[in-house]
C-alpha cells in the first residue's frame, strides 16, 4: 500500500502543472528562508515565506497584500504535515522527476509565513539563498509506525504462544 501511494504521488508531480498542484493546495511555490532558528531538541526552524518579503512594504501596497493572501490561502498546509523542499531550477519550474532537496515537518502556518522543523541541517551552504516549492509528501512516518506495530504484535503472538505450552 505504502508504495502504491508513493508512487502514485510521484506521478501525480510529474504529471502536474505547478498552478494545478497550488490551486489543489499541495504546493506553495517561490518561497526562500526568511530566518532560521534553533527549536526544540536542536532541530531547525526554517521560516519559508516569498523572497523579499517585507511587512512594511505589505502594509502600503494593498494589491500586493491581496496577491499574497490570494496565494497562501490556497495551501492546505497545517502542523505536522511532511514537505519536500523542491528547488525551482532557471526555467521556474521544480524538478520533480528528483528526490527533493531535503524533508521537513511543518511546525507553523502563519498568515504569509510556513515555519518548517529540519531534523538535521541541509548541507548545501547555499540553502538559505535558494527559491523553492514546498510540497506535501507521503507519510512514510505513518507506515514505518505501522510497521512496527505489527512487528511487536507478531512478537507478542509469538510469546504467547511458546508460554502457554
Amino acid at each position: 500500500e505504502k508504495v502504491a501511494e508513493v508512487d502514485l504521488h510521484r506521478e501525480l508531480l510529474k504529471k502536474s502543472s505547478l498552478e494545478d498542484l497550488e490551486k489543489a493546495g499541495m504546493c506553495l511555490s517561490r518561497v526562500s528562508v526568511a530566518s532560521v532558528k534553533t527549536g526544540l531538541y536542536g532541530k531547525s526552524l526554517y521560516t519559508m515565506t516569498i523572497p523579499g518579503f517585507d511587512k512594511l512594504q505589505l502594509e502600503s501596497n494593498p494589491s500586493l497584500k491581496e496577491k499574497l493572501i490570494q496565494k497562501f490561502s490556497r495551501h492546505r498546509f497545517s502542523s505536522g504535515d511532511i514537505v519536500g523542499f523542491f528547488e525551482i531550477s532557471e526555467n521556474k519550474m521544480p524538478k520533480f522527476d528528483q528526490a527533493p532537496t531535503t524533508q521537513g515537518i511543518i511546525y507553523k502556518v502563519k498568515e504569509f509565513k510556513v515555519v518548517v522543523s529540519l531534523s538535521e541541517p541541509p548541507e548545501d551552504e547555499n540553502f538559505s539563498k535558494k527559491v523553492f516549492c514546498l510540497v506535501t509528501m507521503t507519510n512514510e512516518v505513518t507506515y514505518s509506525r505501522y510497521l512496527k506495530a505489527l512487528k511487536k504484535l507478531k512478537e507478542v503472538k509469538k510469546s504467547t504462544e511458546t508460554h502457554s505450552v
